[in-house]
């Protein structure tokens, strides 16, 4: 069995996904650019999220990358799995968005993940981009399910657009777990997008968590247009064997991970 290194492994996904690799016997080690270690892939997550400057970008996205890329080939690692976003799609408005359809007008932190899967495609390794919505880990985080559930705990008003369209942008640990413990890359280099199933309209999954939760919010749906995307995972799922969970399985269980003990 094969070892797998990891950057990132300190902040919120990296760590759960450590502690899933070793609760399967699976070996998972943090990259180290003063080590040299044989193994047969990398996953990529170390980076700046959301709200960071150019400067950190440029040297956390970017530049870092690019040491990862130079550390594989130095080890004869011949696998790159990188960690990019549904930030790509940045300004799209559309149901079941494929790989094709990158956005034009892109945040600074959706631009620096595109910039960084093209780093990755003319590196020569074996690649993989995994564009991915909101993963949900047990820190507080300011994704759109983890602001909802804050808001249903001190039971405040939910207010949402586009309420009866589908909405599938999170995913658990475990479902990329499943996919990461079994994928076989392709030679050369691929996008694809990781989700949920795409079953629920956005009303049903609050409506839900609500529920879970025993909140006393109400939901007030606004007739105001805003860009809304759900994500398609049938490219995932046909060349890659992806299973996505259920979002009601996805959150309930969710959920049931962060509540108080």
């Amino acid at each position: 069995m094969r070892n797998t290194l990891i950057t990132g492994e300190r902040g919120d996904i990296g760590s759960l996904l450590m502690g899933l690799y070793q609760a399967h016997g699976q070996p998972i080690i943090p990259l180290d650019e003063r080590c040299s270690v044989t193994a047969g892939r990398i996953l990529h997550l170390a980076a700046k999220s959301p709200g960071a400057s150019v400067r950190e970008y440029v040297r956390s996205n970017l530049l870092y990358l690019q040491q990862v890329i130079e550390y594989a080939k130095r080890n004869g690692i011949e696998e790159l799995i990188f960690f990019s976003s549904a930030n790509v799609y940045d300004g799209q408005d559309r149901d079941e968005i494929c790989e094709e359809e990158v956005g034009m007008t892109l945040s600074l932190y959706g631009a620096s993940k595109l910039f960084g899967e093209e780093i990755l495609r003319e590196s020569g390794l074996r690649g993989c981009c995994l564009r991915l919505p909101a993963i949900l880990g047990c820190r507080r985080t300011k994704n759109f399910v983890a602001r909802v559930h804050a808001k249903l705990l001190r039971d405040e008003e939910i207010v949402l657009t586009n309420a009866h369209k589908h909405f599938n942008n999170f995913l658990s640990v475990e479902n990329l777990f499943e996919f990461l413990d079994k994928v076989e890359l392709k030679m050369g280099f691929d996008v694809i997008n990781l989700a949920c199933k795409n079953t629920m309209t956005l009303l049903e999954v609050v409506e839900l968590m609500r529920e879970a939760l025993e909140s006393h919010s109400s939901i007030v749906t606004s007739s105001a247009q805003t860009v809304f995307l759900s994500l398609s995972t049938i490219k995932a799922q046909r060349e890659y064997g992806f299973e996505p969970h259920e979002p009601s399985s996805t959150l309930l269980r969710w959920i049931n991970q962060i509540a108080p003990r």
